[in-house]
């Protein structure tokens, strides 16, 4: 992937990634209704297919457009981190620290389906 359309912040977030083995997607297209429920296509700075999860690099300044952007991010239960490396010194563990709750929060609720469904004699087998 060429850096050449990336900004400073997105190429640190980038190199970040990649030392860390975490494959990306530059600016991966996604689906969504806003807040008027009118479906709209954003393209977040990150798409991480391994784990499902968007990273926003949010180094604009404009924190009113991102507060937005989670508010529809949230009411279209599409997970998203939000980083911004020139304003957070600790912006690398803040990335994996996010990604370990979103996979939390994903473990909790197949645990809750897991006892939900133990009552029948389902079998799932892997692919």
């Amino acid at each position: 992937m060429s850096y050449d359309k990336m900004t400073n912040a997105e190429q640190l977030v980038a190199d970040f990634l990649k030392q860390n083995r975490i494959r990306w997607e530059f600016e991966r297209p996604v689906v969504l209704h806003d807040d008027a429920d009118r479906v709209r296509i954003w393209s977040p700075d990150y798409y991480l297919p391994e784990l499902g999860v968007y990273v926003e690099v949010a180094a604009s300044g404009n924190s009113t457009s991102y507060e937005y952007r989670a508010t529809v991010y949230n009411k279209n239960k599409i997970p998203v981190v939000f980083v911004n490396p020139y304003k957070q010194n600790d912006w690398e563990q803040w990335i994996i620290t996010c990604l370990n709750s979103i996979h939390q929060d994903r473990w909790e609720i197949i645990k809750s389906i897991k006892k939900s469904s133990s009552r029948g004699s389902t079998v799932y087998k892997k692919w």
